[in-house]
């Protein structure tokens, strides 16, 4: 046919991928790995990473799924995103939680105010300069004892999610996703802006009750593969302070500097050096 379309691939910028989530909060799409598995990720971070006190922060909390899952485990919680329409979707979803729409980086929100920040299934929608950009983002406005939690899909397969549209026959991952990661990729990536890693793994998410979290231990034994990354850091920091204080005594570094140690010092103890399991997670070995 004369007007058939003719394929191509799409161009993906800053307004395209805006305009695309914009489009997807319209629809009320229930594909949101916050809405299937948040529940899970929430019990997960839970056991590794205090959520009390301070701040806590969902950047690119889309519909607010997670923010939902998380309110709560949180005193104050805070979400923000590019897309105008998922920010009207979180409000309509989460009464507790702070959004904020917020159109680029820098954003307006405060410098060293978040405990925890959450950077969840959005590393693989950014254009390389992007994802420059909001991880120096997050380093500025993580506390110095701060924890950043990023998660990513497991060495995906792009090319077996592309999809094709009818109308201008343009080609194009049908999640947006740009880029392909494991747990080393993710760890060097995340840890050149700033941050250490604590631990960064594969798992297998599954959604609340007995049967489901066999079902997914059986079918991650069975098929070899764990389609969930996670990955867990610190400020770096806060991880050089932590070996001054191991090297010298709290004491010591107090009388260096009175107000550096006291908000990690607690901290401390708790942090053990870790391996590296059988699934190729990347591991801090930092105190």
């Amino acid at each position: 046919m004369s007007d058939q379309p003719k394929l191509h691939r799409v161009v993906w910028n800053a307004q395209k991928i805006a305009n695309f989530w914009d489009l997807q909060s319209q629809i009320g799409s229930q594909n949101y790995y916050s809405h299937q598995l948040g529940a899970a990720l929430v019990r997960y971070v839970r056991r590794r990473v205090p959520l009390r006190p301070g701040r806590v922060l969902d950047f690119g909390c889309g519909p607010g799924f997670l923010l939902e899952k998380l309110a709560p485990w949180t005193d104050q919680l805070v979400g923000c995103d590019v897309s105008s329409a998922s920010i009207q979707a979180a409000s309509a979803r989460s009464t507790k939680a702070e959004l904020s729409h917020q159109r680029s980086v820098p954003t307006d929100l405060e410098p060293a105010s978040f405990r925890v920040v959450w950077l969840v299934e959005t590393i693989e929608h950014l254009l390389p300069e992007q994802r420059h950009d909001i991880l120096n983002e997050l380093r500025r406005l993580i506390t110095a004892d701060g924890w950043l939690i990023v998660t990513t899909p497991n060495r995906e397969p792009l090319e077996a999610s592309q999809v094709v549209c009818p109308d201008c026959g343009c080609a194009f991952h049908r999640y947006q996703h740009l880029s392909r990661w494991d747990a080393g990729t993710l760890a060097t990536e995340i840890d050149t802006h700033g941050f250490r890693v604590a631990s960064c793994r594969a798992v297998h998410l599954t959604e609340e009750g007995r049967y489901s979290r066999f079902r997914g231990w059986l079918t991650s034994r069975l098929r070899g593969y764990r389609p969930n990354l996670i990955y867990i850091g610190r400020a770096a920091v806060f991880i050089l302070m932590c070996l001054l204080v191991s090297r010298w005594g709290v004491a010591e570094l107090v009388a260096q500097s009175p107000g550096a140690a006291s908000s990690g010092a607690a901290d401390i103890g708790a942090e053990k050096n870790r391996a590296a399991d059988h699934d190729g997670a990347t591991t801090g070995n930092w105190v």
